[in-house]
């Protein structure tokens, strides 16, 4: 371990022990038991090492290993979702939006914000670079979702495929806007469950989801007759237009079938599938 020749003889021994163990975060009392120190002692000496630059403090009593920019590997942005269950706990929470797509391998775009839905108000923060962002989610509505392996010895708990769809077509503000939820559902296509996705929808029942659903379902033409016949039950009674892109200025044509303000340019959103 090449950087530790930089470090005190006990910064040495935890960050190697840290790294032999795969423990990119840990608390003081691991730490207390690999230096063999006090609690009181430990917390000092984590501090210091917090100071520099070599830990990241995430909240009491929890530490993150800050690597070099050389050992940030596709290992260290997996642990990205360690943190973020880290900071959210004791709280339920999972992985979601446009951080459950990249899971769910909706998406290529590079990530530097990671989205997870709490049953709480938890304030956003930036750790080592990365944006953790918690949106608030009635504890009614955590369902629809899994654990995941994230590494060897780790998991979280993510939305499924399915939920993850509705949960972006509710908040195209926090997956990159509409193309982008149109994109991974066109990637994923052979994998979702339409009649599942139905039944979430239904129980959602969030009109605005059904009515993005509908529109970019029917203009991929995924999904059978069935499918989109239950979409358009859901909506039959109502009267008034949603936008499909609320990050984008509210113009554009209107249609009635959907009841949908087509805001973003359909030959874009067609362009998704010839790519």
């Amino acid at each position: 371990m090449e950087e530790t020749k930089t470090l005190g003889k006990l910064s040495s021994k935890l960050l190697q022990v840290m790294k032999k163990n795969n423990r990119l975060i840990f608390s003081v009392s691991e730490a207390e038991r690999i230096l063999d120190k006090p609690k009181q002692k430990t917390a000092v000496f984590l501090g210091k090492l917090v100071r520099r630059g070599l830990l990241n403090r995430l909240k009491a009593g929890k530490y993150l290993i800050v690597p070099l920019e050389i050992d940030k590997s596709k290992e260290y942005l997996e642990n990205w979702y360690l943190v973020a269950r880290e900071l959210a706990r004791p709280h339920e929470y999972y992985i979601s939006h446009y951080s459950a797509m990249v899971l769910h391998n909706m998406t290529t775009q590079p990530v530097v914000r990671v989205y997870a839905s709490v049953p709480a108000r938890i304030r956003s923060r930036h750790v080592s670079g990365i944006y953790f962002y918690f949106v608030y989610c009635n504890r009614k509505k955590f369902w629809g979702i899994f654990e995941k392996w994230i590494t060897k010895q780790e998991k979280v708990i993510v939305s499924e495929l399915e939920r993850t769809i509705l949960d972006c077509l509710e908040r195209p503000d926090l997956c990159g806007g509409i193309s982008e939820i149109a994109k991974g559902i066109w990637i994923k296509r052979k994998e979702i469950d339409y009649q599942k996705l139905v039944r979430y929808a239904e129980k959602l029942n969030v009109r605005a989801v059904v009515k993005r659903l509908g529109f970019i379902l029917e203009l991929y033409r995924l999904g059978d007759e069935g499918i989109i016949n239950s979409l358009r039950r859901n909506i039959q009674n109502s009267l008034s237009y949603i936008v499909l892109d609320p990050t984008l200025p509210a113009r554009g044509k209107h249609r009635s079938r959907w009841k949908v303000l087509i805001n973003s340019p359909e030959e874009e959103l067609k362009q998704v599938i010839w790519t």
